[in-house]
């Protein structure tokens, strides 16, 4: 009722205010130069090697995309494929590598720039902006498989974060989960153990995020696709997990709704008297 999108603006206040005024004052930094030039088509191999060693310019991503009309977003879609695309396959670096962190900022950031556009059928146009109907399954099973192994790794919190990240803004990308078509990817790769992983971690704020995230992917509802998350959670034989995903319901999740029923009741107007 309250929307995916402000559940992901409480849970990760940081990511979702990154580049937030970006738009009102841009800087021409190397990395705004470079990023214009993404946009505007004027790539190559070699471009994308230097691109991924410089470091990330969250506002120059914010003020870049910020900038294009809605309207106009069609227009970039090659270059925004060739993007995210490219950010996809630079997670296959070493996980200490600069190339691996600026390539997984540069998704999160990108992908959160897109999905504040308004689109017309939304979750399509978004699968379409980020790597093309046709590609989608590739895009999106490269995309996973890589989280899954940075969550499932010996990382630090802070590298794994980056991919739980890009995880919440997939998962709560539209108000209206039910009209997600790009959870529809996750149902069909299995992330649960990885999550797991991460939940169990004890490390804030990942542990946070991941059981957050569980229970979002679980409240999806599709009648011809079974919910495996809801499959692992059932059939869970460790009672700690029931325990933890309550304790982030009562906690986390009841802070969120506390915080939205103000704005909920002004949204309705005045009630009638009783």
């Amino acid at each position: 009722a309250f929307g995916m999108r402000r559940l992901l603006n409480f849970i990760t206040p940081a990511i979702s205010k990154a580049g937030e005024h970006a738009v009102l004052h841009p800087t021409r930094s190397a990395y705004y130069l470079a990023f214009e030039r993404i946009l505007s088509g004027e790539t190559g191999e070699a471009f994308w090697t230097v691109f991924f060693g410089i470091p990330v310019d969250g506002s120059a991503i914010a003020s870049l995309m910020g900038a294009i009309p809605d309207s106009q977003l069609h227009s970039k879609k090659a270059s925004l494929n060739d993007l995210f695309s490219h950010c996809v396959g630079g997670l296959a670096s070493s996980f200490n590598q600069p190339s691996y962190m600026n390539s997984i900022q540069t998704l999160v950031l990108g992908m959160q720039q897109l999905f504040r556009k308004h689109l017309v059928n939304f979750s399509f146009d978004c699968i379409n902006y980020l790597c093309g109907m046709e590609e989608a399954d590739g895009f999106f099973g490269r995309l996973f498989t890589a989280i899954q192994t940075v969550l499932l790794s010996d990382e630090p919190s802070s590298t794994k974060l980056w991919g739980m990240h890009a995880l919440l803004l997939i998962a709560t990308a539209t108000e209206n989960i039910h009209q997600n078509s790009m959870l529809e990817f996750l149902l069909t790769h299995d992330l649960f153990p990885a999550v797991m992983r991460a939940a169990e971690s004890g490390e804030q704020p990942l542990t946070t995020h991941a059981y957050g995230l569980l229970v979002v992917l679980s409240s999806y509802q599709r009648y011809e696709i079974a919910n495996l998350y809801v499959h692992h959670i059932a059939h869970a034989e460790d009672a700690r997990l029931f325990q933890a995903v309550a304790a982030f319901c009562n906690g986390t999740f009841a802070a969120f709704v506390r915080s939205q029923t103000p704005r909920l009741l002004l949204s309705q107007g005045p009630r009638p008297p009783i």
